[in-house]
């Protein structure tokens, strides 16, 4: 019974060994990433994002001092980080690996110790008196925020990225994607119409909505209204007042301040200034569409278009 036990212990410190050399590797990997971008694949980690939570707790905003701020997300996105790099959910002697778990996850050692302190007070982590770190599982951070859905993302992250930014974008990206689905599935719903858009447009699924949209903007500009292309609205990006909803902001610079800071750290590109005149007259409210009496002509008007990056949501 002694051996059996010894061989568990020695098993479990051979898997703990391995999960402290992947955190301490994966920084020597980024030095590699930022000089060199053929061996950007070497040090991709896949980490496991439940989107609900995200969703929930990008909205969680307090005031400090002059801003309201969201300090949950930084928090959160190290525990999944961790969660989804060490397969033992422990790590030996965290306090000395501190540095490396620090650059691991893109902060600083004290912001690395103020992580853990959240995490702990949410009971998504224990510290024992020998130096241990222990990740809690999945199903107790499911039970910490009662989350309903288990649906997840998985994000391609390179050590020493802000993951709370990748975090942050993704609500907005899924919101998009939700929507392109949406259009895809009334299209697929009416035959005759999926039928001429097959022959016609000749895309795949993941084409329709841009091939849609493309078909609508011609028809406005050309003013030859088709009512295949005008029953649904293809655009699927989100304008700044569902983004100020989604996050919870107390005002729309907040708005624009987030898609300055998504793009400053590469995780999407922003399309702006989406507007498309033609001589028709006219208004909808519902379609975003204004008469300019100063050149008689109409305004189509669009919102910004988010490009997220393959290499990050790929």
């Amino acid at each position: 019974m002694n051996h059996l036990s010894n061989e568990n212990s020695k098993a479990t410190e051979t898997d703990q060994q391995r999960d402290s050399a992947l955190v301490n590797s994966a920084f020597q990997q980024s030095i590699i990433y930022n000089t060199s971008t053929e061996n950007s694949d070497l040090c991709s980690f896949k980490i496991k994002v439940y989107n609900e939570l995200v969703t929930n707790i990008v909205k969680d905003r307090q005031l400090r001092k002059k801003y309201c701020t969201n300090r949950l997300i930084r928090p959160i996105a190290s525990y999944f980080a961790l969660k989804s790099t060490i397969s033992s959910g422990v790590i030996q002697n965290y306090s000395k690996q501190s540095v490396s778990l620090s650059e691991f996850l893109g902060i600083t050692r004290a912001t690395f110790f103020k992580h853990i302190k959240i995490l702990e007070s949410l009971k998504l982590v224990k510290r024992f008196p020998s130096g241990a770190l222990v990740l809690s599982s999945y199903a107790k951070m499911i039970e910490v925020f009662d989350l309903v859905s288990d649906s997840v993302t998985i994000v391609n992250y390179t050590p020493g990225q802000k993951l709370y930014m990748i975090l942050e974008a993704l609500p907005i990206r899924n919101k998009i994607e939700e929507q392109k689905d949406a259009i895809y599935k009334r299209i697929n719903g009416a035959k005759e119409v999926k039928d001429h858009y097959d022959n016609f447009l000749k895309v795949d699924k993941g084409n329709y909505q841009e091939a849609i949209l493309k078909r609508q903007i011609h028809n406005f500009i050309h003013n030859t209204p088709d009512d295949l292309y005008s029953w649904l609205n293809a655009d699927t990006q989100l304008r700044a007042r569902s983004i100020f909803k989604m996050f919870g902001f107390k005002s729309y610079r907040s708005v624009a301040y987030l898609k300055r800071k998504l793009e400053k750290a590469n995780i999407c590109t922003i399309e702006r200034e989406r507007k498309y005149i033609s001589e028709a007259r006219g208004r909808d409210k519902k379609r975003y569409v204004a008469y300019l009496k100063e050149i008689k002509a109409t305004l189509l008007f669009l919102p910004d278009k988010f490009s997220f990056a393959n290499e990050i949501f790929g």
